[in-house]
């Protein structure tokens, strides 16, 4: 099971948490994306793409939504909408919401490649 904690790949870690942007019931099923740093020197290596696609299959096996608030918060040259973009050509994500802030979901796959329903 896909469980809160830190995760790595090489250089690359973020954080998966029970998400507070849904009520407590909806909580079992869903994780929320946070935190992901990759140190400079480090960046454009594929890293940040193998920690989150390794979430995502993990997330696809078990049958969990991912949500991510996409903030490049250590990157100034790197703009939100860029980050978003990112998430969802590389990793299925589709824009939940845009205001107050961009909220961003994964659904989980099938091992077909679709989305469960």
């Amino acid at each position: 099971m896909l469980r809160p904690g830190r995760y790595n790949s090489g250089p690359a870690t973020c954080k998966l948490k029970y998400s507070q942007a849904v009520p407590g019931h909806l909580r079992g099923r869903l994780r929320e994306i946070t935190h992901l740093v990759v140190p400079d020197e480090f960046r454009r290596q594929g890293h940040a793409n193998r920690l989150i696609g390794y979430l995502c299959c993990q997330a696809d096996d078990d049958s969990i939504t991912l949500l991510v608030m996409p903030n490049p918060w250590d990157i100034p040259e790197l703009s939100r909408s860029e980050l978003s973009d990112w998430y969802q050509r590389r990793h299925g994500f589709v824009i939940l919401q845009t205001e107050p802030v961009p909220l961003l979901v994964r659904q989980p796959r099938g091992h077909n490649g679709r989305s469960f329903r």
